[in-house]
């Protein structure tokens, strides 16, 4: 939850496109569906500025630490909202949960990304967090809250940091393959990515993902378009040496789905991709195991060689 955040997002164009594939899975136990209401309870309070009802979703002696400072009890984070509101008017927040673990019967690990954007004084900002929720009665109440800031995006800056992407892709073997192309369009203020699945399984999707920079926020975002019919938005965060994104799109049959991708690159030519905490409408489904792709090699280039 948090005080200065900004989110997390969207994948890289077949992984995305993979992430919005429908599969059978179980309903969200009770204690996910708790934490995923508190959460929008919490959202709906920060933006009608109304710390007290924001606070009430901690421990009468909860804690809150957000980088080197901690504050504990729920009168003090209330008074420490307070002021954060009070400073940044009309601000408003989005939180995007990672993961949602049961500790114990009464114990819960809630772990996402969160954004506030729209502040009359301040520039958007990121964080990742996780929260240690305690039943007490008919309530989950957030005993413990750490929370990582992230810099923000500079809004002046281009795409070149993603310029590694240019260049043709390979995933998969045997029978069942997708081939990606990355090119820049625009005057190189977007990137381009396709994607052309072969093989017998439908789970290998074609489309195209345009990406690009939000010159507002300065974040990096992306559109993606699958060949069925489905589509979707995201934004992307870089997180060490792995790039953190978030999907939320819809199916071709109007169903709504989201996901939390992560795009790691070994090296110039190796990248590995995994899609974790999918949902398609209310159903949560499986995760897609980490899937490795390799860049192809220029065949002019072998030739000149």
């Amino acid at each position: 939850m948090k005080i200065n955040s900004f989110l997390l997002t969207v994948a890289f164009v077949c992984f995305s496109l993979i992430s919005l594939q429908p599969c059978n899975a179980a309903n969200a136990g009770p204690e996910e569906s708790a934490i995923r209401q508190a959460a929008k309870e919490f959202v709906a309070a920060y933006d009608k500025g109304d710390a007290g009802a924001v606070a009430a979703h901690w421990t009468a002696d909860g804690e809150y630490a957000i980088g080197q400072k901690t504050v504990k009890g729920r009168d003090a984070i209330a008074k420490l909202y307070g002021e954060f509101l009070r400073a940044n008017p009309g601000s408003k927040m989005d939180v995007k949960i990672a993961s949602v673990r049961l500790l114990a019967p009464t114990v819960v690990l809630e772990e996402g990304t969160a954004s506030v954007t729209n502040s009359a004084n301040s520039p958007a900002s990121a964080s990742a967090y996780s929260a240690v929720h305690v039943k007490q009665g008919n309530k989950w109440l957030m005993a413990s809250v750490r929370e990582s800031e992230v810099p923000t995006v500079e809004t002046d800056r281009d795409l070149s940091e993603l310029d590694w992407l240019v260049g043709n892709w390979s995933a998969g073997k045997d029978k069942t393959t997708v081939a990606l192309t990355c090119d820049w369009i625009v005057n190189k203020h977007f990137l381009r990515v396709e994607a052309a699945g072969k093989g017998s399984g439908s789970d290998m999707p074609s489309g195209m993902q345009i990406i690009g920079r939000d010159p507002m926020s300065g974040q990096i975002v992306s559109w993606f378009f699958s060949a069925d019919g489905g589509h979707g938005f995201g934004s992307w965060e870089k997180a060490g040496s792995r790039w953190l994104i978030q999907t939320a799109g819809v199916t071709a049959d109007g169903s709504p789905t989201s996901a939390s991708n992560m795009l790691y690159r070994a090296d110039k030519n190796v990248l590995s991709w995994q899609s974790i905490n999918r949902r398609r409408g209310d159903t949560p489904l499986p995760d897609v195991k980490e899937v490795v792709i390799e860049r192809v090699a220029d065949s002019s280039a072998k030739q000149a060689n």
